[in-house]
């Protein structure tokens, strides 16, 4: 009867006679008949019964259970804390923490150029000269900076971000892993040395990839060469921390040698503690150093006096 009413506000008519059911006409009717029908929902009902008595309620995972794996070096495994039937917040290591043989992590993933060329050209793959990036100023195919969209041209690189572009790889295998690819290799002799540059046309896989260090303190992002402090806002708040940690002194309770041997009373295996306590600023250690150098002053003045008194005595 519902589904009649929904139709018959959709501008649906009632059904003829010649409206007929794929199955028993005699207790199945047309959903817009003009006369109400018969339904068994007996069976319906207990099959939902049986369905509900046979469900299990599985209990919580213990606290520390490993719910989410770690996918990649710079990924963790999430766990669960005993409480909740949620697995926490998928998370991952600080962008820049260094993974691989030279990348560091970015966005969960570790971006190493090393690993990157393997992937392409199979082991024994490394990084090619800085020769090779130079050439991703000319802009051409197998050296760029990206495409132009609708273009079917390339970007050339500014000097500065060469090495956020094409990836330029050396030895390995003579043909990349997947052979769709467009792959160009070219030499040149370089100061008495040959330079192998081997570069794939393909912008998914033949750029460097995100994250990829490009100097110290740099990373690429989208084709550029930027500040990492410009891109991870955890980075910068770790970076001001330690500039604020670096201002403060440290004064550590640790027992010298000597003085363990001299006094007994120090057990084996004793607790060490840091303290730390705010460094005089410099107006501070100016105004000390004013105040010494009038005691001093005072103190000499006296002593000369004394001097001249002891003299006229005699």
């Amino acid at each position: 009867m519902l589904a009649e009413s929904l139709g018959h506000l959709f501008g649906l008519e009632h059904d003829t006679l010649s409206c007929q059911c794929e199955t028993d006409s005699s207790k199945q009717r047309c959903i817009m008949t003009d006369r109400p029908g018969r339904h068994n929902f007996e069976n319906v009902v207990m099959e939902s019964l049986m369905a509900l008595r046979s469900a299990t309620v599985e209990p919580l995972r213990k606290s520390g259970e490993v719910c989410r794996s770690a996918r990649s070096a710079c990924d963790v495994a999430e766990t669960c804390d005993g409480k909740s039937g949620d697995c926490p917040p998928d998370g991952h290591l600080m962008d820049g923490t260094a993974c691989g043989r030279a990348g560091q992590c970015w966005r969960g993933n570790c971006s190493d150029p090393h690993q990157q060329c393997q992937e392409i050209w199979g082991e024994g793959a490394r990084v090619a000269e800085q020769e090779c990036f130079k050439q991703n100023t000319r802009g051409h195919e197998y050296a760029n900076c990206g495409s132009i969209d609708g273009t079917g041209s390339y970007r050339s690189c500014q000097p500065e971000h060469i090495r956020c572009g094409t990836l330029h790889c050396q030895d390995g295998a003579s043909t990349p892993s997947q052979s769709a690819l467009r792959a160009f290799t070219f030499q040149f002799q370089q100061d008495d040395k040959q330079v192998q540059c081997k570069s794939i046309a393909d912008e998914n896989v033949g750029l460097v990839k995100d994250g990829s260090s490009c100097g110290p303190g740099r990373l690429c992002v989208a084709g550029s060469c930027v500040e990492m402090s410009s891109v991870g806002v955890v980075l910068l708040l770790l970076l001001v921390c330690l500039l604020f940690c670096y201002r403060r002194r440290s004064i550590v309770e640790i027992p010298t040698p000597s003085d363990e041997k001299l006094d007994d009373s120090i057990p084996d295996r004793t607790q060490r503690s840091i303290k730390f306590g705010s460094m005089p600023s410099w107006r501070d250690e100016k105004r000390k150093r004013k105040s010494n150098k009038h005691v001093y002053g005072a103190l000499n003045r006296i002593t000369e006096a004394d001097e001249r008194d002891s003299a006229s005595v005699k």
